[in-house]
């Protein structure tokens, strides 16, 4: 126990560090007199609950842990008071719920973890006041469903991390409001509902994490909106066609990554837009054919990687435009046969590996 009073001398005390020493509450006013505290560090006691106004008394704290203290309800402001605080670490605890104004009066936060909390719903209001928040943590959770404007005062929040919370419902505007946002992981939930315009408002994102989270179309613009998007993973899904025009509004794509994503077929004009384009995976797909002019648009692409893609046929012009391209995987394919100048526009190709794809023909002037 730490009892009300029991620093209230340490007027000048910066950092205060309680880890692990067994405690299981804190009574209220246990931090007064600690008016210069930047740092304290609670880890890994038994808490439990966190009541209204325990840490009212520390104005100057930063830095705050609570990481694995066995907490299963934050009231209502339980952290009122700390109008200076930036980190606020609450991983490997046992929130089922994050209730309205939980957060209240936080405007200096910065960082917040929750990751591995057991998390099963969060309130729609319960992030109010978090308006200088960059970074959220809610990994490892099991919250299922993200309400509309459940982020809405988040207006600077530049990382999401949304991996394995058991994501199945995202409503029209679950990320309404997040106009910073640079960073979004949504990687391995099983996301069955996804509104269309859902990225709408997200024009300033540069990485989108979709990995392993139950695709199987992607209509075409769905992702507009995202005008600014560097990296794009949508590996491990079950898409099997990419329709015409599905990137067409992602011109500033560098690095695009569709690994092991059952991809059967490719419209002629899927591609089309991906101006910016530096890296294609398309390793371990069943693509069959790759057709002339299927890369048409990419002239700044270098690496591109279709290994395992079951490919039997590739045609004479399936690489034209490709003037950047330094590095092709085509290994363990059936190609078989490859074509007369197949790589004859290839002009600053440095690797080319085809590895164990059955090849049985290469005519003459194959690289032109």
């Amino acid at each position: 126990v730490i009892r009300t009073n029991n620093f209230i001398l340490l007027n000048q005390l910066n950092y205060l560090l309680l880890s692990n020493a067994n405690i299981d509450i804190l009574e209220p006013n246990a931090f007064a007199g600690l008016v210069n505290l930047e740092n304290l560090d609670l880890s890994s006691n038994q808490l439990k609950i966190i009541q209204n106004g325990t840490f009212q008394e520390l104005s100057k704290l930063k830095r705050l842990s609570l990481t694995n203290c066995k907490i299963f309800t934050l009231k209502e402001s339980a952290f009122i008071g700390l109008t200076s605080l930036e980190f606020l670490y609450l991983n490997l605890n046992n929130i089922l719920r994050i209730q309205n104004y939980t957060f209240k009066g936080l405007f200096k936060l910065k960082n917040l973890d929750l990751m591995n909390s057991r998390v099963q719903l969060i309130e729609s209001s319960a992030f109010d006041d978090l308006v200088s928040l960059e970074s959220l943590y809610l990994r490892y959770n099991n919250i299922k469903r993200i309400f509309n404007n459940t982020f809405l005062q988040m207006s600077k929040l530049k990382n999401l991390y949304l991996k394995q919370i058991q994501l199945k419902t995202l409503e029209p505007d679950s990320f309404k409001g997040l106009n910073s946002l640079e960073n979004l992981e949504l990687y391995d939930n099983s996301i069955k509902v996804r509104p269309c315009n859902l990225f709408q408002s997200l024009n300033r994102i540069r990485k989108l994490d979709m990995n392993a989270i139950n695709i199987e179309i992607i209509d075409p613009f769905a992702l507009n909106g995202l005008t600014s998007l560097e990296s794009l993973i949508l590996s491990t899904n079950n898409i099997k066609i990419l329709k015409n025009s599905t990137f067409q509004s992602l011109a500033k794509l560098k690095k695009l990554f569709l690994f092991l994503s059952r991809i059967e077929w490719i419209e002629s004009h899927a591609f089309e837009g991906l101006i910016s384009l530096e890296e294609l995976d398309l390793d371990q797909n069943s693509i069959g054919v790759l057709k002339n002019y299927m890369f048409k648009s990419m002239s700044l692409l270098k690496k591109i990687y279709i290994k395992k893609s079951t490919i039997e046929i590739i045609e004479s012009e399936a690489f034209n435009g490709l003037i950047s391209l330094e590095t092709i995987s085509l290994e363990s394919n059936s190609v078989r046969v490859l074509g007369q100048q197949m790589f004859r526009h290839l002009i600053k190709l440095q690797f080319l590996n085809a590895i164990e794809s059955n090849i049985v023909v290469i005519e003459p002037g194959v690289f032109g």
